[in-house]
């Protein structure tokens, strides 16, 4: 399980990097909850997570961040079709001082076409300059 994980999530940071941003969009399950702090978003379709991301690869690329790399710090065994994994994210930049760390935890559901992540809960932010930002987006939507 711990390969698979790994997998997926080195795939979904390419793609956020590479900005193929639909495809990273339909990784996901619809509602999803974010909870981002002490704050909840809910984001109610692909289209909306769509919109999301466009916002967080631009301040990554104002960043000049080029690799984001999961650290996999713990995973439920699955049951019932659903797991947990715990990733502290490392985003490095070509600017030493950019360089950022944000930890969540993915709440997953095993899917025939693969891990589909259904509730975000982050309790570090990488970009809380966003927080903001990412609920206006999310409730306009």
């Amino acid at each position: 399980m711990f390969a698979d994980v790994k997998a997926e999530l080195m795939k979904r940071a390419a793609l956020l990097i590479d900005g193929d941003l639909p495809a990273l969009a339909g990784r996901y399950a619809y509602p999803l909850a974010a909870f981002l702090g002490a704050s909840r978003v809910i984001v109610n379709t692909r289209d909306e997570m769509i919109a999301i991301l466009e916002l967080l690869r631009s301040e990554l690329l104002r960043r000049k961040v080029y690799q984001i790399l999961p650290d996999i710090t713990a995973i439920d065994l699955p049951r019932g079709g659903r797991m947990r994994a715990w990733v502290r994210w490392h985003e490095v930049s070509t600017i030493r001082e950019e360089n950022r760390i944000s930890k969540v935890t993915y709440y997953c559901t095993l899917t025939p076409a693969g891990i589909r992540t259904d509730m975000l809960q982050y309790t570090e932010l990488s970009m809380p300059e966003l927080h903001g930002a990412l609920e206006a987006l999310a409730l306009s939507a």
